[in-house]
């Protein structure tokens, strides 16, 4: 089984016990063999950061607004695996992870990848990072279930747009 794939696994969750903090998530994930074993995977180069996001993009393919995320432990283990790195990606993930802290359907991940980016970032000398035109974004509507998504037909009412920029490893 590839070692981003056992991320969704029950083996995987089971591990985990139940933590109901952030901190205490990110500690059990730090010991986790499976998140050790995503890391040394990304430094053997038998995964890719490519290959992370295109797993995030299948991950988020089941996302549905008003109803808890049932793969959020797998985002916040990979927000813990790429914690060590130096890299544009590692930031992009561990920031835009970090800003979904106000959306209901997931409550740990987002300040699980807080916790990592602070780290990330004391850690890192401070490089400025500027975004050009070439970066890809994504955008999500988080909202209520009863409301429409604005620019669909509905009010809008109660939606609010978060935008995720997917970079590459090149710095600019």
């Amino acid at each position: 089984m590839n070692v981003l794939e056992a991320l969704k696994s029950t083996e995987f969750l089971l591990s985990l016990g139940t933590s109901a903090t952030a901190s205490g998530l990110r500690r059990c994930l730090q010991r986790s063999p499976f998140v050790q074993a995503v890391r040394e995977s990304l430094l053997k180069g038998e995964i890719t950061e490519e290959g992370i996001r295109r797993f995030v993009g299948c991950l988020e393919r089941e996302f549905q607004p008003g109803i808890q995320f049932f793969h959020e432990p797998a985002l916040a283990a990979l927000a813990v695996a790429l914690e060590g790195r130096r890299t544009a990606f590692a930031e992009g993930y561990l920031y835009d992870l970090a800003r979904l802290n106000k959306i209901a359907e997931m409550d740990l991940a987002p300040r699980v990848a807080g916790a990592c980016l602070k780290e990330w970032m004391k850690l890192s000398k401070v490089v400025k990072r500027k975004y050009s035109a070439s970066d890809r974004l994504r955008e999500y509507w988080i909202g209520g279930i009863q409301s429409k998504r604005p620019g669909s037909g509905g009010q809008g009412k109660g939606w609010t747009k978060f935008t995720f920029r997917m970079t590459d490893d090149a710095e600019t």
